[in-house]
């Protein structure tokens, strides 16, 4: 970290106006805040009537139509007609074998499982709890002003329910049955492993060239650059 104070007077000067800067941008971030958030309000009123309705088949409350439970899958995702045939007819047969259960039993709590987030915080006590949690929604208010200050504590405590909230408002909530089945959790490991591999790459890139014979690093300058330094 650079030590403020001991750095000359005409570089301080210059670091004033970068905070000066940084704090036009931090404006202009609370508008672009702003415009999202009255956007998602707009689009949540479109996006309710269809958590209503998940919420009405996950506690039994509808029953979906022959046509809303026929699954429709990407064409690279098609299973065969013979492993089709066979899931119906393990489902026929265990549908047989026990009673019919009402909606979609311990759906929550299965998410919470399923998710490493969520799950690290699910004790043991709270599953019997998280069995009977029937729902969990969005609710967008008004912005309410700061009250004061923090303590360090209570500032660390808010930011994590904060990180948490976040999460389950952006990708619980929209995709909480893919968490359910656990394809979002493939999906979230597909997305892990692509960053770690372009990350991967860039440092061998960058290993290779430092250890060619031939590389020159002063080639890769902009003589702009250099006449500037």
């Amino acid at each position: 970290m650079a030590d403020i104070d001991n750095l000359p007077r005409v570089v301080k000067r210059r670091v004033n106006a970068l905070k000066n800067l940084q704090v036009k941008c931090a404006q202009i971030e609370a508008k672009f805040y702003e415009e999202v958030h009255d956007l998602e309000r707009k689009y949540a009123v479109l996006y309710q009537p269809l958590f209503d309705k998940q919420f009405e088949i996950i506690n039994a409350i509808y029953e979906p139509t022959e046509e809303e439970c026929e699954w429709k899958p990407d064409e690279e995702d098609e299973i065969s007609e013979e492993l089709k045939e066979k899931a119906k007819i393990e489902d026929e047969k265990k549908d047989e074998e026990k009673e019919d259960p009402k909606g979609i039993p311990e759906f929550w709590l299965t998410v919470f499982k399923n998710v490493d987030l969520l799950s690290d915080m699910v004790q043991e006590h709270d599953e019997p709890i998280l069995k009977h949690l029937k729902d969990i929604k969005v609710k967008f208010s008004d912005a309410v002003p700061e009250s004061g200050d923090l303590d360090d504590d209570s500032e660390a405590i808010l930011a994590a329910d904060f990180e948490i909230g976040h999460f389950l408002r952006e990708r619980i909530i929209p995709r909480s049955v893919l968490y359910f089945t656990g394809e979002a959790i493939e999906d979230d490991d597909d997305d892990y492993d692509e960053e770690g591999e372009e990350a991967d790459e860039e440092g061998e890139e960058e290993g290779d060239e430092e250890n060619d014979p031939d590389y020159d690093p002063k080639k890769d300058q902009n003589p702009a650059e250099c006449k500037q330094q």
